[in-house]
């Protein structure tokens, strides 16, 4: 086990244990070559056998394994493999961080699925697999803990294929052959003939049936039996199911392989043909708030309102009344730190705003869903994709640039990033044409910035400009883009701030940094993170355990596990008290306590309730918020201008806002809709 704290490779540096099984550790890391400190996770994988001839063996199959998490990274639904490495005999992945949650957070115990939400949920995870079964590769251990909800767009990705694991269990059998001693996978997703060490790309198929079935049932694998005769799987008596999904399940989980689909492709096929292509209706908002709100009444006053009041339409009123007042809201406790002498504003928790959304149906599709997968806009264009290709589209939804990329960035001043599968990264104009030609790897050059952008080759940095030319000498092992006219570098593990020139503006000294934002940059000297100003004078003593950069005046800051707010002077202005915390933008910070988001003002006072599962912050007036498991936008008093419907949804960029509707597609901002 490795100790908070380790650094591999002068490089990665341990953080926590994220989990552990018999032949792999998984941790969160920070990259300490970034200049915020990203996070990553790192696998380790142990050889359990002590035999000699093991190692070579392991060797060969973690460089393999590895290429192969390389390649399919490449796809935004498969976690990026950023390096792999070996030290001491023990083999380390260094993986994308991917901040969501797992899926067992919605398929627990006893929760049923709709037969609609069922086939969604399979679509999407066999959208994701197809990419994996079309290299004809195994992941072996597909369960709901290994599928991840993508907190930026709801999408689910696919983590911890089984294949590596292997390495872990190889030993010398008794004819003096190295192998793998124990089937990798998981009881109760896992097929007899993976269990007998033979997996098959439809032993995957098993484990997405068995999960289809977990969600339709409410039943843990373990609670369901089989046929003892057959080898089938019993579950069609525990709900009701129509034959057309019923049909598709059994077959995904048939016991013997050759009868089940052979392919996630094949599966998917199925799916989509018993799913209609019309654009789903979400249901009336105002059946969800009554079902969220009533539920939480108690009996005794939910009847004596309606009962009492002597007549179904007094009763319908004494329901609307009721919605009408919100559930209160946790209490927001307040606590003063000791280390820093201050007065600062406690949260007022009074709301000055209604909380408790309202709807209205203004859905205004500037450019209808029928895309894979977009972008938000950025200077008139956004990426799109189709059929596993990148391209852009301009804001009436016209296709300006073929998808013909395999990756792509958003355009900033001008240019973009893209790449092609085999080649390099390259930029491209809004025409579509390399101007810059393929010569970095991924990971190894940013958009452009303030006209420069940061590049690396053969491990080392600079700045190219846009002619792809370094006018500042690759001379630093990392860099970060320039802000206000100051780019933070990194040599031999420290951080420092160069201008334009390439002159060090302050000493290469600081053990991680942010960008500047207003005038002022996040510093972390030892274990504590302040300010300084752009003479890289510390004017906000490092204190706090986090702290992000300046935004319309004031920066959200770490004290302990709770977020609050401090001015230019280091003043407290609202006390950590939040689990979880945003910038300030439009005059708002959206806030979590006690697992909802709602959003505060500057001085503190909670002005729309915390009432939502997840929410991003306002731009262009509106906020997308999840509410009751479904995406809407809400106004700055707190009502719902769009109601929830949407599987995700981001935030307004240039007047559109994108939004996954089965297909990705742009709605329109209403408050600006003529």
């Amino acid at each position: 086990m490795l100790v908070n704290g380790t650094i591999l490779r002068n490089h990665y540096q341990i953080v926590q244990q994220l989990g552990s099984g018999g032949f792999a550790d998984t941790y969160l890391a920070k990259d300490m070559d970034l200049p915020t400190y990203a996070q990553c996770v790192v696998k380790h994988l142990k050889p359990t056998s002590p035999d000699p001839s093991v190692l070579p063996i392991a060797r060969r199959l973690f460089e393999t394994e590895a290429q192969v998490l390389y390649q399919l990274g490449q796809n935004d639904r498969i976690p990026r493999l950023f390096a792999h490495f070996e030290e001491n005999g023990e083999f380390y992945l260094v993986q994308e961080f991917v901040d969501g949650h797992d899926l067992s957070k919605e398929l627990t115990p006893g929760r049923r699925f709709s037969e609609n939400e069922v086939v969604r949920l399979l679509q999407e995870i066999l959208e994701v697999l197809a990419i994996v079964h079309q290299r004809n590769i195994i992941h072996r251990d597909i369960k709901p803990q290994n599928l991840m909800r993508r907190r930026s767009d709801g999408k689910i990705v696919l983590i911890d294929f089984g294949a590596v694991k292997e390495i872990g269990s190889l030993a010398l059998n008794t004819q003096g052959q190295v192998r793998s001693t124990i089937a990798i996978g998981t009881a109760g997703y896992m097929p007899s003939e993976q269990a007998n060490r033979d997996p098959k790309l439809c032993s995957d198929i098993y484990a997405v049936g068995m999960i289809g079935i977990q969600a339709l049932t409410g039943l843990m694998p373990q609670q369901l039996l089989m046929d003892n005769t057959t080898g089938e799987l019993i579950w069609r008596n525990y709900v009701q199911v129509s034959d057309k999904l019923a049909n598709i399940l059994t077959t995904m989980v048939r016991y013997h392989f050759s009868q089940r689909y052979q392919s996630a492709s094949e599966a998917l096929q199925a799916l989509n043909a018993i799913t209609p292509h019309s654009q789903p209706h979400s249901q009336p908002f105002v059946s969800s708030t009554l079902t969220a709100i009533v539920s939480q009444i108690p009996k005794p006053l939910l009847w004596g309102s309606l009962i009492g009041l002597g007549g179904l339409g007094i009763g319908v009123i004494s329901i609307v009344a009721l919605l009408s007042r919100s559930p209160s809201p946790p209490p927001v406790t307040t606590s003063t730190p000791s280390l820093i002498a201050s007065s600062p504003t406690p949260a007022d928790t009074s709301t000055t705003a209604s909380t408790s959304p309202t709807s209205s149906e203004n859905v205004y599709f500037a450019i209808q869903a029928q895309f894979d997968s977009v972008g938000s806009f950025s200077e008139g264009l956004a990426e799109v994709k189709v059929d596993g290709k990148w391209g852009y589209i301009d804001k009436s939804g016209k296709i300006v640039i073929q998808p013909q990329f395999d990756d792509v960035s958003k355009f900033s001043e001008g240019l973009a990033k893209a790449w092609i599968a085999g080649q390099n990264w390259g930029y491209i104009d809004k025409t579509g044409n390399f101007v810059i030609p393929q010569q970095f790897t991924k990971d190894n050059a940013n958009n452009f910035s303030e006209g420069l952008a940061r590049a690396c080759v053969v491990s080392t940095c600079g700045f190219i400009d846009k002619t792809g030319n370094f006018v500042i000498e690759r001379k630093f092992t990392g860099a970060g883009d320039f802000k206000e006219g100051l780019a933070p570098v990194k040599n031999r593990g420290k951080w420092g701030f160069i201008d334009k020139s390439g002159n060090l503006i302050t000493q290469i000294q600081f053990d991680g940094v942010g960008n500047f934002s207003e005038g002022h940059a996040e510093v972390k000297i030892g274990d504590k993170w302040g300010y300084i100003d752009k003479t890289g004078k510390i004017v906000i003593q490092p204190q706090f355990d986090d702290g992000y950069r300046f935004a319309e005046g004031l920066a959200r800051v770490k004290i302990g596990d709770k977020w609050g707010y401090i001015d230019k002077t280091g003043k407290i202005i609202i006390q950590p008290q939040f689990d979880h915390a945003y910038n300030f933008s439009e005059g708002l910070a959206g806030i979590k306590t006690n697992g909802k988001w709602g959003y505060i003002d500057k001085r503190g006072t909670v002005v729309i309730q915390p009432l939502f599962t997840e929410a991003y912050n306002f731009f262009e007036e509106l906020a997308p918020v999840k509410f009751d498991n479904k995406w809407g936008y809400i106004n700055k008093n707190g009502n719902f201008v769009i109601q929830p419907q949407f599987n995700s949804a981001g935030t307004f960029s240039e007047g559109l806002a994108w939004i996954d509707s089965e297909k990705d597609g742009y709605i329109r901002n209403p408050l600006t809709v003529q």
